[in-house]
């Protein structure tokens, strides 16, 4: 039996893809890779919230609806409550994914100060 591909999975892996080879391939970036580099990462990072977002809607008892816009920190803002009521639903919550959660969410919003909706990085790929 043949598995067809998930193409949103393969939609989103090939923004990681990109910015892992890029990185991974070259020993010195120039300056002017490096803001597309992290457009496309960033890129990755809010499909992949997206995606769980949608999953964690569904495994709460909620519709699967398309989740809109681009702010990494409203994206994570709204899928941390819903992951964190799987997570307590099944059980698997405790004081360290806790504090991962947390870690993570200050990561992200650190990120997303200074451009909100990633149009400032996209801006340096014209």
């Amino acid at each position: 039996m043949m598995l067809l591909p998930n193409k949103w999975n393969d939609y989103a892996m090939q923004y990681l893809k990109l910015a892992e080879s890029k990185l991974l391939k070259e020993k010195k970036l120039d300056n002017s890779e490096i803001l597309p580099i992290i457009y496309v990462a960033r890129h990755y990072v809010e499909l992949r919230l997206k995606m769980i977002r949608k999953i964690s809607k569904v495994l709460n008892g909620g519709k699967a609806k398309n989740v809109e816009g681009h702010n990494l920190e409203s994206l994570w803002n709204g899928f941390v409550l819903l992951i964190e009521q799987v997570l307590k639903n099944n059980n698997l919550f405790d004081t360290k994914t806790q504090d991962g959660l947390y870690n993570i969410g200050e990561f992200i919003k650190s990120q997303t100060g200074w451009d909100d909706d990633s149009k400032h990085y996209a801006i340096h790929l014209i």
